[in-house]
């Protein structure tokens, strides 16, 4: 969450970052009182608490895939929060470009199952691109290897 502050400091352009947790987590709202909360037991449970950028209640954070969104206050996504996601919601598909350019940054955060969902998306719009079919083979092949590692953590 921090690198999503540094982003929303410096937001020239639109950022969108995938991220996923090392361990339990709760985040705090921005103006949510920490003395409300179990804040001990949750920690002797093993969970990291942090605090958002964004308002709201506490939300339990594991196992999941988050993702963060950092535009300038100006431009198509400008307005804040609640007008950026409606834009985003109501502008209809993807292109081919942009689902093969946010397949590409999932690869690079090693999140290749939702890679290869990106690109099979991709590959809906343009089924005779051979390119586009090695990339989500490679991806796929690459979600396989994954699973096998995970599935045996002595081979790490």
């Amino acid at each position: 969450m921090a690198r999503d502050e540094a982003l929303l400091a410096t937001r020239c352009i639109p950022t969108l970052r995938f991220y996923r947790w090392e361990q339990p987590t709760v985040s705090l709202g921005y103006f949510q009182a920490a003395a409300d909360l179990p804040l001990d037991a949750l920690r002797a449970r093993g969970m990291a608490v942090v605090r958002r950028d964004t308002g709201g209640k506490a939300i339990l954070h594991d196992r999941e895939l988050t993702y963060s969104l950092c535009a300038p206050a100006s431009g198509a996504l400008g307005g804040g929060p609640a007008a950026a996601m409606r834009t985003i919601h109501e502008s209809g598909q993807a292109t081919k470009d942009d689902l093969v350019m946010t397949a590409n940054l999932c690869l690079q955060a090693n999140l290749a199952e939702r890679a290869v969902q990106f690109l099979q998306q991709a590959l809906d719009k343009d089924p005779e691109n051979t390119e586009l079919q090695v990339h989500l083979s490679r991806a796929e092949r690459l979600t396989m290897a994954q699973a096998l590692r995970a599935a045996d953590p002595e081979d790490e």
